[in-house]
């Protein structure tokens, strides 16, 4: 059985995570630091990875290059795109594992789990 450490060459100081990509460990590290080094050019705040602030810039252009296949909404993120689209489709892909509820969204879920397990 493959173990995912030796998968994981990058390993994190300060939580012990593996990471098996350089890029992803160097984000990581970045967000135990505070560094911040994509700032928007319209409001100043800053962010951790490019495509975080290329998102954020679309707030202010007003740019939405997602479009629903279901009706004429459009987002300046894919992920609420998806995420809309499932209120449409009916998909819950996220089941909890206690009872039948089914959610659109995993942090939906995570956040229902914790009223089974009592956990805040």
């Amino acid at each position: 059985m493959r173990s995912h450490i030796v998968d994981s060459p990058f390993h994190c100081a300060v939580c012990g995570k593996y990471f098996s990509r350089k890029d992803h460990f160097k984000n990581h590290v970045m967000w135990h630091t505070g560094e911040t080094p994509h700032r928007c050019d319209f409001c100043s705040k800053a962010f951790t990875r490019k495509e975080h602030l290329m998102n954020h810039i679309r707030q202010h252009t007003g740019e939405s290059p997602h479009h629903c296949n279901y009706c004429a909404k459009s987002f300046t993120r894919k992920d609420h795109m998806v995420y809309h689209e499932r209120q449409h489709t009916g998909e819950t892909p996220f089941t909890c594992q206690f009872c039948p509820k089914a959610f659109t969204r995993k942090d939906h879920l995570v956040n229902h789990v914790r009223r089974h397990t009592g956990e805040s």
